[in-house]
């Protein structure tokens, strides 16, 4: 059986855990790239080339992985998408601005398979391959649960955890978006930041309407205070919800 060959854009958790995935399938992990260049393995010692060199070293790969976490509306990923697409190498991403974003410009290769992205929504439970292979016309409506971090806050709340103690474990257990400190900013930056995006993911996929949508283009309101101490009463009924229907035609 011939070895697979991958490179891995991203040093942090996911680029980290992806790494060391697919050393113990004895797969060649060629080089990790991060933001101050290519290196040879996740050491960083031995440096490859710049981070501009990105597209000569991604041809006569079998695949790459990008395991960035998403800190813009996805113009980062879309540039390492782009240039991996046009060296005739598939991507595997967890990232989600560019999806969330730029769905139309990608669409022919997200349904010719060039683009793996189970992870962008649902993490590991395969939710979006799940409702590919199941919808049909007699699917009329879709309800999701899609930000496991804002559901797992809830449902602390209802056991009768303290606020900031939920909220400091979703950061501890890396749950929680990158960048947010105190409690209200951890629910705000979800629910302003990764629901519009793993909303407009699922609704682009299910492909239940001809319109595709951008997350950028979702408005959310920020939870207020006041709104966040009705929240924490009422844990025990409040869980985060999406729901998608059916285009009328």
């Amino acid at each position: 059986m011939a070895k697979v060959n991958v490179g891995i854009v991203g040093k942090r958790t996911i680029g980290s855990e992806v790494y060391h995935k697919a050393k113990s399938r004895g797969w060649g992990v060629e080089w990790v790239a991060g933001s101050k260049g290519i290196f040879q393995d996740l050491s960083g010692e031995t440096k490859l080339a710049e981070i501009e060199d990105y597209a000569l070293h991604v041809r006569g790969l079998d695949a790459v992985f990008l395991a960035i976490p998403t800190l813009d509306t996805g113009e980062i990923a879309l540039r390492y998408i782009t240039s991996t697409l046009e060296a005739g190498v598939p991507i595997i991403t967890c990232e989600k601005g560019a999806l969330s974003n730029y769905f139309s410009q990608l669409e022919e290769a997200v349904r010719s398979h060039r683009i793996g992205y189970s992870a962008t929504v649902g993490g590991g439970s395969r939710l979006l391959r799940y409702l590919q292979e199941r919808i049909g016309p007699q699917v009329q409506e879709i309800h999701a649960v899609i930000n496991g971090t804002l559901n797992y806050i809830f449902e602390g709340l209802s056991r009768g955890r303290s606020l900031g103690e939920v909220v400091e474990e979703t950061k501890r257990l890396g749950y929680a978006e990158p960048g947010a400190k105190h409690p209200l900013e951890v629910i705000n930056k979800e629910a302003t930041g990764d629901v519009p995006m793993k909303t407009s993911i699922l609704f682009n996929v299910c492909n239940l309407t001809r319109e595709r949508i951008r997350a950028k283009d979702i408005i959310v309101e920020p939870i207020e205070l006041n709104q966040l101490r009705r929240l924490v009463r009422e844990a025990s009924n409040r869980r985060y919800i999406v729901s998608i229907t059916r285009e009328e035609t």
